[in-house]
C-alpha cells in the first residue's frame, strides 16, 4: 500500500543492442483512465524516486484507488520497449502525522575515479515525505562540505566534475523535510 505525499522507488531494467536513450515513466489510477506523466526523457539508471501526487481523487465509496506503473524505454533511433507492473497496487489518502525521511547515496559508493570534465550521475535511495535533496561534496574526507546541487524530485543529480582534484572525496545527500 502507497500513501499520497510518499516517496517511493520505480525500478526497471532497460537495455538495447546499442543503448537506451530515455526512459519515459507514467501512472493511471481507476481501470480504463488515461496514463499520467511521472517524468520524461531520463537516464537509464534503474531506478526513479516518485512523490506520489496530491491530485489524485478518492471516490467517497472507497477509500483507495488502484494504480499502475508503466515505463518505457526509447533507443537513439526511437524504438520502445515497455513495461506495465503485472499486478495493481493501492494509493491510500496521506495519513496525518510525521513520516520519518530516511535518505541514502548509492552511487557513487567508492572507488570510483572522476576525470574533471567529465558528467557522473550522483544517485540516491529517499523514503518518506521531503521537500528537497541537496547534494554535498567533501574533498577533505568530511571535514568540510561543498554543496554542489540541489534536487526537488527523482533520485538522481547529473554533475559536471570540477573544481580541484583529490583522492579524498565524499558525496553527501541531505534531504529538507516538508
Amino acid at each position: 500500500m502507497w500513501r499520497v505525499g510518499e516517496i517511493r522507488n520505480i525500478l526497471w531494467t532497460a537495455s538495447d543492442d546499442r543503448e537506451v536513450a530515455k526512459i519515459d515513466i507514467y501512472y493511471r489510477v481507476g481501470y480504463g483512465t488515461p496514463w499520467r506523466v511521472i517524468a520524461r526523457d531520463l537516464p537509464n539508471t534503474g531506478s526513479y524516486s516518485w512523490r506520489i501526487p496530491e491530485d489524485i481523487h478518492f471516490s467517497s465509496e472507497h477509500g483507495y484507488v488502484w494504480c499502475w506503473i508503466r515505463v518505457l524505454a526509447f533507443d537513439r533511433n526511437n524504438n520502445i520497449g515497455e513495461d506495465t507492473n503485472d499486478n495493481e497496487f493501492v494509493i491510500r489518502p496521506a495519513e496525518t502525522g510525521v513520516t520519518p525521511v530516511q535518505v541514502r547515496v548509492i552511487s557513487p559508493n567508492g572507488g570510483e575515479f572522476w576525470r574533471i570534465g567529465n558528467s557522473v550521475h550522483i544517485r540516491w535511495i529517499i523514503t518518506g515525505l521531503w521537500a528537497r535533496v541537496d547534494i554535498s561534496l567533501s574533498r577533505d574526507g568530511g571535514r568540510t562540505w561543498e554543496l554542489i546541487g540541489r534536487r526537488t524530485s527523482g533520485n538522481y543529480y547529473s554533475w559536471r566534475v570540477s573544481g580541484l582534484p583529490s583522492t579524498n572525496c565524499l558525496i553527501k545527500a541531505s534531504e529538507e523535510r516538508l
